[in-house]
């Protein structure tokens, strides 16, 4: 995400004509990254990778082209399980080759065919209907419509949204505590309705770009979309996710270089565990001024590094010397 933020900035790219494609680990980054942003793509090309079973439908939108084989171990027998449910949507396109091993897929990285199809898609930002789920505070859009968080004591959010006409927004909201909808350029804003789980909301000559609701007893128009606990859904891999920086004490000792080494060029459980990234290191007092639009990675031993002592009183788990 942050190479394609840099991409933005200093190319004139079409962003409706993005596509990710990749094999294998990078098959599975690919479905990743996909549903947990469905807006993001065009269309994707995981080649001989595994999705999120849980969140597949996050894919409702997205054009999905990919081979499988049944004597391919990654799938362990599940080869047909993203075509099972995201057929009905008309955006999975799956070609058996049954006699594929593993290794063979990597040669079908850039079929000719398949790339053509896959690049005749342009990303549609409205689309008539989205499906999404979460289990991560940090992932909580789907095109046209945001969740505010998942709600206390549950661990996934859910929504369903439909365009019922020119006139109608339908909502199906589960386990969160709000939502904001961008209103899709389908609808007539002189006068149209928002339902979100049977409660409806009239509006008339309404140019606002964003609508925002709340659950407070039952579900009201609000101003906005308020404080959201990103350590919701968070694992410890999950500064990754974002551009990432790793701060060290003054004079480091050769112990914590090391483990900042390890964290700025981190590998996989892969067949080629390598992954084509080096995040920076700084010593303390060498960080630019806009270090905390960052995730961060603090090493520090006996509260030498002066951030990890200035976040201290944040951090959900306390620690000391011992």
């Amino acid at each position: 995400l942050e190479v394609l933020e840099w991409l933005r900035k200093h190319y004139k790219i079409d962003e409706d004509r993005l596509y990710l494609i990749g094999y294998s680990n990078g098959a599975i980054a690919a479905y990743a990254l996909a549903q947990t942003h469905p807006e993001l793509a065009a269309g994707i090309y995981p080649d001989a990778g595994i999705p999120q079973l849980e969140a597949l439908e996050n894919l409702s939108n997205v054009p999905v082209y990919t081979f499988v084989s049944p004597k391919d171990y990654v799938y362990i027998g599940r080869e047909n399980e993203a075509q099972r449910r995201l057929f009905k949507y008309h955006n999975y396109h799956q070609y058996e080759l049954p006699e594929m091993l593993h290794t063979h897929f990597y040669f079908y990285l850039f079929h000719r065919k398949l790339f053509q199809d896959l690049t005749a898609h342009k990303r549609s930002c409205y689309p008539a209907r989205i499906l999404y789920r979460t289990s991560r505070n940090r992932h909580l859009q789907s095109f046209w419509i945001r969740l505010h968080g998942i709600a206390e004591g549950k661990k996934t959010a859910r929504v369903k949204a439909e365009l019922a006409g020119t006139d109608r927004i339908m909502v199906t909201a589960a386990n969160t505590g709000g939502l904001t909808i961008t209103v899709p350029e389908q609808i007539d804003r002189s006068r149209f309705s928002v339902s979100i789980n049977g409660c409806s909301f009239d509006f008339s000559d309404c140019w606002e770009k964003e609508l925002h609701f709340e659950h407070k007893r039952g579900w009201r128009q609000c101003a906005g979309s308020g404080k959201i606990d990103a350590r919701k859904g968070t694992g410890i891999l999950d500064v990754y996710l974002g551009s990432m920086r790793i701060i060290l004490p003054e004079s480091p000792s050769a112990e914590e270089e090391k483990i900042a080494r390890t964290f700025s060029k981190p590998d996989t459980n892969g067949a080629d565990p390598r992954v084509s990234v080096c995040y920076p290191v700084y010593r303390a007092s060498d960080v630019p001024a806009h270090i905390f639009s960052h995730h961060l990675v603090l090493v520090d031993r006996d509260g030498r590094n002066h951030f990890s002592a200035q976040l201290q009183r944040l951090l959900p788990v306390k620690y000391d010397a011992a």
